[in-house]
């Protein structure tokens, strides 16, 4: 009779393990119960997140989204605190490589679970994962396909029970049990198929497919039916900047009458904790059939290329007087540290500094894009094809990204680095007239013609531009034109630049820094005559980021420093209080001749100084008159004078069919009048962002600059308030 109870005491400890480490329901072998750390703090949750080494397990086809090499391990103690003092473990070890990366993925793995010594369950896994070139029902994403093959084996620990099996009488039978009459031990072999889809802006979101032990091996040891259960896995999540949700349906087949189905939810937030270490909190919840619910919590540490992980499962209904099951993983990447601008992670670069080359401001930019919009290894490697058609491995500006890119060209064939192949992935799925318009903007890219690519570019339809690949090519466009007028010292067609590159990744820190720092730079004094001017100390942080329409006051000049970048400056600031005297005046009911006064002196003074005149020509042809129209002899009605001041500078001689009393710099002191409501919501949203600006305590020659561009953006529509703004600001630093 001893040998039944140790069979018993055997399907006790079986039924345990697999009630606290999957949550579920157990009548047979080869339960899946889920390996590492990570997802079981989820509730396993992980069929489509699939994105580290642990995918093997979950979802094979996820192996693609390796970007290199990585080994995971793990250890578990499940439902400590049992009364019978079972000890019960697992063990997993797996390592994953993408040996042609963002298209092919291998790996392998062991796991194991041990019941004291009485039996273990082990299992031998090769997996391997492809990105599949297809576009089912049309849909449009990143698809990828995964299978794994599995050898299984089950032992029994013999001992003097089954050595000596106990006959009916309760005597020693000298004969070995007939259960174990082939053997302790059984191996089978299974399989299983997965698939993984992304989809969405910067492929946020996926699904997962996972199909286990497809052909039901039967394990039994003396030709019974104990076939391994397999279960059909459908989930879904979605990757928010701050970490994951995710969630899955799991169907599983046990007995020939029987199919559970559990339903579970996980989330996984990630917080920055130093330039390359976070700190990770994951909570989940299971719920199925035959009354099975369970809570999972886990915390993770991420420092450079090693993950460390914990995770707690406990079960609320089943066996839940128990103290719960704990495991810990440990995750490493075993890619060489580079040399690389990518060692730095992307996160401390300085990309002024990139800007001395193209080939380096592009390589930069593709990979903070690739970050920021989440690109799939595939679509990044295709734009670093990209740059290396344009730009050759022993480029200056590549010196850094050499080894890395030499790396992509290893693990491509060359029919995949053939230029016509990498057209064709870009063109992929798209339109006639989208094809049309990429090829070109692609062999303008190639030829160094920038600005025409972006034109190019621009013609695209909704849906081509909301293409995450193509919109790398937008950014390589804008960050050559950057540098190039970064190099020409021509900063404010530069910074026009770069904010479209903050638009197009506004959370990305390098960028922003970069563009804070040219605003800087914008307005940083420079030297008249041998005068020393102290450098300007304000830090990035205290420039406010200006929307697009309050930049750029005043058109570039080659020269950036110098006397005749001071000189710019202040005539480009007399226009703008002259145009706002000259809306003022209009709002107050100036005749024609007295307009036609203002218009003509601004015409004559600061069209030759390069300022945009197109407000100026405008309110001719409303007045139905040509500059040539010149009234000069006819003098304002209104007692107010404009009030001529120095700034400094030595003013320019006027044209003496202007007046003999014109200077180039002009600052209006107005009568008072009534301020008009007008409704114009740019106007309302430019308002908004310089109260703003004032509130982060902004110097106030930073406001003057501010209220000008938007004089000059506006026109009439809001000079009366912007001007008494001006007005009240000058008086103060005067």
């Amino acid at each position: 009779m001893m040998i039944f109870k140790y069979l018993i005491r055997v399907m006790l400890a079986l039924t345990v393990f697999i009630q606290a480490a999957n949550f579920t329901r157990v009548e047979s072998a080869f339960e899946d119960f889920g390996v590492g750390a990570r997802a079981p703090g989820m509730a396993d949750t992980h069929v489509a997140i699939a994105d580290d080494a642990n995918a093997l397990w979950y979802n094979p086809a996820g192996l693609v989204q390796l970007s290199e090499s990585e080994i995971t391990t793990q250890y578990g103690q499940v439902l400590r605190g049992l009364d019978d003092g079972s000890n019960l473990g697992t063990t997993y070890l797996g390592f994953a490589h993408p040996y042609r990366r963002g298209l092919k993925s291998i790996g392998a793995a062991y796991q194991n679970f041990k019941a004291d010594n009485l039996f273990n369950e082990r299992t031998l896994v090769l997996s391997y994962g492809q990105r599949l070139k297809i576009e089912p029902f049309g849909w449009k994403g990143n698809w990828f396909g995964g299978v794994n093959l599995k050898q299984l084996n089950l032992q029994y620990q013999p001992d003097r029970f089954t050595e000596n099996a106990l006959n009916d009488a309760g005597t020693a039978s000298n004969r070995t049990d007939p259960l174990f009459g082939s053997g302790y031990s059984k191996s089978a072999y299974a399989a299983d198929l997965s698939a993984l889809y992304q989809f969405g802006q910067g492929n946020r979101y996926s699904a997962g497919l996972m199909l286990t032990n497809i052909n039901r091996p039967n394990v039994s040891l003396n030709g019974g039916n104990n076939k391994v259960p397999s279960s059909t896995k459908l989930g879904a999540a979605y990757k928010p900047k701050w970490g994951v949700v995710s969630s899955e349906v799991r169907k599983t087949k046990r007995l020939a009458s029987k199919t559970d189905t559990d339903f579970s939810f996980g989330a996984e937030r990630f917080m920055k904790t130093g330039t390359m270490s976070g700190l990770i909190l994951r909570a989940g919840y299971a719920d199925g059939s035959r009354g099975f619910k369970a809570l999972t919590a886990g915390l993770g540490y991420a420092y450079s290329r090693f993950r460390f992980d914990y995770a707690f499962n406990f079960p609320i209904n089943n066996l839940s007087d128990s103290s719960g099951a704990h495991r810990l993983g440990f995750s490493f990447k075993l890619g060489e540290p580079a040399k690389t601008a990518k060692a730095k992670e992307y996160s401390e670069i300085n990309l002024l500094s990139a800007f001395d080359w193209d080939s380096s401001t592009a390589y930069v930019l593709i990979n903070l894009f690739a970050k920021d919009h989440r690109l799939s290894v595939a679509d990044k490697d295709l734009l670093l094809l990209l740059l290396m058609r344009k730009h050759p491995l022993d480029d200056v500006g590549l010196e850094d990204a050499r080894d890395d890119l030499r790396n992509i060209l290893r693990n491509k064939t060359s029919d995949e680095r053939d230029w016509t192949q990498v057209k064709h992935e870009f063109l992929r799925g798209l339109n006639n007239d989208d094809r049309t318009h990429v090829s070109q903007a692609l062999e303008l890219l190639v030829k160094g013609e920038s600005k025409s690519a972006l034109n190019r570019m621009a013609l695209l339809s909704e849906s081509a531009q909301d293409n995450n690949r193509l919109g790398g090519l937008s950014i390589i466009a804008l960050g050559e034109l950057a540098a190039q007028k970064y190099r020409d010292e021509k900063i404010e067609d530069c910074i026009d630049r770069v904010r479209q590159l903050v638009d197009k990744m506004p959370t990305e820190d390098v960028v922003m820094r970069a563009y804070r720092k040219l605003l800087t730079m914008r307005r940083r004094p420079t030297p008249v005559d041998d005068t020393v001017v102290e450098e300007d100390t304000t830090t990035p942080e205290e420039i406010p980021e200006a929307p697009q329409a309050l930049v750029a006051p005043t058109n570039p000049e080659k020269a950036f420093t110098g006397k005749l970048m001071g000189e710019k400056d202040a005539i480009s600031r007399s226009f703008a209080s002259s145009l706002g005297y000259y809306f003022m005046r209009k709002s107050e009911g100036a005749n024609k001749d007295e307009r036609l006064f203002l218009l003509n002196q601004m015409k004559a003074v600061y069209e030759p100084a390069g300022m945009d005149m197109t407000l100026v020509n405008k309110e001719f042809v409303s007045l139905k008159v040509t500059p040539k129209d010149n009234p000069t002899r006819v003098a304002p009605t209104k007692t107010t004078e404009p009030v001529i001041e120095r700034t400094g500078e030595k003013a320019k001689p006027v044209s003496p069919k202007l007046t003999p009393k014109a200077k180039p710099v002009i600052t209006v002191k107005p009568a008072p009048a009534p301020v008009r409501s007008i409704s114009d919501p740019e106007l309302d949203r430019a308002w908004e962002y310089y109260r703003k600006a004032a509130a982060r305590e902004i110097t106030d020659h930073e406001k003057v600059e501010i209220l000008e561009s938007m004089l000059i953006k506006f026109g009439e529509k809001g000079a009366e308030k912007i001007n008494k703004e001006l007005q009240r600001i000058r008086k103060r630093l005067e």
